[in-house]
């Protein structure tokens, strides 16, 4: 998880985001991960119990989600 969460914010760092960004795109993730803890490469929002995943998916936590699945996988 550590290695992921390392990749994502040098490459919001690279898109020049501003440190707050970079923050909350961190912490939604790393929520993201604590829930799905295996497979981190694929995608699957069902990982969240239905209360969290209401709470969860506003805007900014899909963006989170979506940037991280769109980065180039190393």
């Amino acid at each position: 998880m550590q290695m992921q969460l390392e990749r994502t914010e040098q490459e919001l760092q690279v898109r020049n985001y501003s440190p707050k960004t970079v923050k909350s795109y961190l912490y939604g993730l790393r929520e993201y991960f604590g829930f799905k803890k295996i497979n981190l490469e694929i995608l699957d929002i069902l990982c969240f119990p239905e209360k969290k995943l209401r709470t969860y998916c506003s805007q900014p936590g899909i963006q989170n989600i979506n940037f991280y699945y769109r980065l180039p996988m190393v």
